[in-house]
């Protein structure tokens, strides 16, 4: 049920003209996901391609150059993507901040003398 809240929520913040709504957040974990399918599929590649060339550089691949190479990969990634959520999380946060100022603005301030007592 709740998926379907999403996914209705993620069409009305594709269509909405004005920006308010940013679907990038909203999908993160997918590009995270496909990230981390595509250096898995890039790592069986490349172990593949090495055994066929050669079983010394196929076990070198797969046992120490494919294992580091994916984990810098899938962390280079995944600082990346902080680093994008850090900055929308500013801007929704610039955002709230800004509205409450404008709304403490827009409110009736009490007169001086009532704020002492008189």
């Amino acid at each position: 049920m709740q998926n379907d809240a999403s996914t209705a929520g993620y069409f009305r913040s594709l269509f909405d003209l004005s920006f308010d709504e940013l679907i990038t957040p909203k999908i993160f974990k997918l590009i995270y996901l496909a990230i981390i399918a595509f250096n898995a599929l890039l790592y069986i590649g490349f172990v593949i391609a090495a055994f066929k060339a050669d079983s010394g550089a196929g076990a070198a691949v797969m046992f120490i150059f494919g294992p580091i190479g994916a984990l810098l990969s899938i962390s280079l990634a995944r600082m990346t993507l902080e680093l994008a959520i850090s900055l929308f999380k500013i801007a929704e946060n610039t955002r709230q901040t800004a509205a409450a100022v404008r709304d403490q603005r827009e409110a009736p301030s009490e007169p001086a003398s009532s704020a002492l007592g008189g």
